[in-house]
């Protein structure tokens, strides 16, 4: 088990909040994510993911990628430009 935590973030991009995803150990933090959504509940998403599955720190960025790219394919299907 890597014992890695995950905590979401929030900012203010002109007056709209943007959440985010912060990845830690013990010691430091590891990765960073600040534009994860708009919405909480998509960065919950992802944190979920990461958290249930106990990534390695070598396949973050992986796993991150594949989260935005499934985002992005679904955004395309809902407004019918699949």
């Amino acid at each position: 088990m890597n014992h890695l935590l995950y905590e979401i973030t929030e900012h203010k991009e002109e007056n709209i909040s943007v959440y985010g995803l912060r990845i830690s150990d013990a010691q430091r933090i590891i990765r960073e994510y600040n534009s994860v959504s708009a919405l909480p509940s998509k960065a919950k998403l992802l944190k979920n993911r990461l958290e249930h599955n106990d990534i390695s720190v070598l396949h973050l960025n992986d796993i991150v990628e594949d989260y935005f790219y499934e985002q992005y394919c679904e955004h395309l299907r809902a407004n019918g430009l699949d």
